[in-house]
């Protein structure tokens, strides 16, 4: 029995022995790609970021990362490098390829790497604004850039729309439409784009009048508009503001070289303005509330 129990504490050694000192491996994790728009929740490192050896561990991120003509480190990128799954400092705009190295209590060392690219969108700073006669149609676009492609399509809302999928639809509205995209790429990374689109009824001219004496800002507005006037005349002259089927819809009378109008009452859409002075109109446009 002495001899039973000799061999069985051998053999518990053994194995003991071989799950202590097996081989260190480092894990960095996957190669994977985040939304630049949730950096903050993105990470690297396996899990767990090392295996085997002697522990405690150690680890060790490096990486190096060019951008604008500037060198960067993973001390710059990473929170922490001495962790084993590290968070980041930001995001950034190429592929990166992180390094980690780990070591164990007995000085072995494993090494491995990650590959980490961050989705983000370019989107212009125009206005996409579509004005159509009623019945006709009008093709909707983007300029959204970046992104991993492929791309998925999303356009709202979708009853005026030929292909409300499609990256660049035909739309055919009653009355004023604002059209929204929504644009996914290939891992769920999401950005948005709006489109406006006003209907002009026949025989209303584009053509603007004023000059230098007559300025509107913002236009589109969200309903409150700046007028400026600079006409040496603008006392007592007349504001009117027209829906574009002709009906007047507002009429303020002008004192001031500045005049602030609230049209948040009238509700989406395109309206015409005629500036008056002594009866004749010196002034002529359109003012786009959205």
């Amino acid at each position: 029995m002495k001899y039973i129990y000799r061999i069985f504490t051998l053999i518990s050694a053994s194995v003991i022995s071989s799950v202590c000192y097996c081989q260190l491996v480092a894990d960095a994790g996957n190669d994977i790609a985040f939304c630049s728009s949730n950096w903050e929740e993105a990470s690297i490192g396996g899990n767990p970021s090392a295996i085997g050896g002697t522990e405690p561990y150690s680890y060790a991120w490096s990486a190096e990362y060019k951008y604008a003509g500037r060198t960067y480190t993973a001390s710059h990128l990473l929170v922490d490098t001495t962790v084993a799954n590290p968070v980041f400092t930001g995001y950034f705009q190429d592929s990166t390829v992180f390094h980690l190295a780990v070591t164990d209590s007995k000085d072995s060392l494993a090494f491995d790497s990650v590959t980490v690219r961050f989705s983000q969108y370019i989107i212009c700073l125009g206005e996409c604004r579509i004005e159509i006669s009623l019945g006709d149609s009008a093709q909707l676009g983007h300029c959204i850039g970046g992104g991993i492609p492929p791309f998925r399509y999303s356009w709202t809302p979708v009853e005026s729309l030929s292909n409300p999928s499609s990256e660049t639809p035909w739309a055919k509205p009653q009355s004023y439409t604002h059209y929204e995209l929504v644009y996914t790429d290939s891992i769920g990374c999401q950005t948005t784009f709006h489109c406006h689109v006003y209907i002009v009824p026949s025989g209303i001219q584009s053509d603007e009048s004023g000059g230098d004496h007559l300025q509107i800002y913002p236009n589109p507005s969200s309903g409150i508009v700046n007028f400026t006037f600079t006409h040496p005349q603008h006392d007592n002259s007349v504001l009117k503001i027209f829906s574009v089927e002709g009906k007047l819809v507002k009429e303020v009378l002008v004192n001031d070289p500045v005049l602030t109008v609230d049209l948040r009452d009238l509700g989406k859409g395109l309206y015409l303005y005629n500036w008056i002075i002594s009866d004749e109109t010196v002034g002529s446009g359109r003012i786009a509330i959205e």
